[in-house]
């Protein structure tokens, strides 16, 4: 019942002007953001991609898609700051001398820190922009479009890159944060190889995420943080680091 005060709050102040609610609404994404993440929560996310690569002879784009599960899972909570663990698939195409293709999987670990609190005031500047609202207990944010590369890479001998129009959607609980429904359109793309420009279809990307089981210390002291990615969000640039032993998470627990 607890959590359902904020948005009964949120119901009653719609005729109290608008300063007033804009402060009920900051409270409740700040309360609902930073209470909602569980320690030992795991979130599962399935995402369904299309993207471009180069065909074998590297003169044409072809369109490829995957599906795959990541999962998320949050470690710690330091006030308003929150540490997770990502898990994510990593499929690696090889070819042999002898012509032979072949395909090996293993996982990616990632380790994230954000500030809840910063979160919690990019969403309530969104609402006063008008680039976010709360629809019953949905928060909806959509991004501004914008232009992106989504690949380059070159040499001095051949280059590739690939660019267009990104825009994002989440639609997301404010009841329970690891459910949400990700949507990233990609629009007007364009292909270049060695210079040479072509125009491509659209394509989209989808995530979905749900709330899984919650892990007990015993269960996340047995999770190896010796050797992974650790990036700090806080960052503008995402700065990260690779093989960080970030076992002290969970060591005390």
């Amino acid at each position: 019942m607890k959590k359902l005060i904020p948005l009964m709050i949120l119901a009653t102040v719609v005729s109290c002007g608008k300063k007033t609610k804009m402060i009920e609404t900051e409270q409740m994404i700040y309360e609902q953001i930073v209470s909602s993440e569980k320690v030992g929560q795991v979130i599962n996310s399935k995402h369904l991609d299309e993207e471009y690569k180069l065909n074998a002879d590297g003169d044409k784009f072809e369109k490829a898609s995957s599906e795959f599960t990541s999962v998320n899972v949050i470690l710690k909570k330091e006030g308003d700051l929150v540490y997770r663990l990502i898990l994510t698939p990593v499929v690696t195409e090889s070819v042999s001398e002898e012509g032979v293709r072949n395909v090996s999987t293993s996982q990616k670990a990632e380790v994230e820190l954000e500030d809840l609190g910063e979160r919690a005031a990019n969403i309530s500047e969104m609402i006063k922009n008008g680039d976010a609202e709360i629809k019953g207990n949905r928060l909806i944010i959509r991004n501004k479009e914008r232009d992106v590369v989504f690949k380059e890479v070159g040499n001095d001998v051949s280059s590739m890159k690939i660019s267009g129009k990104k825009k994002v959607t989440i639609k997301r609980n404010v009841l329970a944060s690891c459910e949400s429904d990700i949507e990233i359109k990609k629009t007007n793309i364009v292909g270049t190889i060695n210079g040479k420009e072509s125009k491509l279809d659209n394509i989209k990307e989808s995530i979905t995420q749900t709330c899984g089981e919650i892990l007990s210390a015993a269960e996340l002291k047995d999770l190896d943080l010796t050797s992974v990615s650790y990036c700090d969000l806080r960052k503008s640039s995402g700065d990260c680091e690779d093989d960080k032993d970030m076992s002290f998470l969970t060591s005390d627990l």
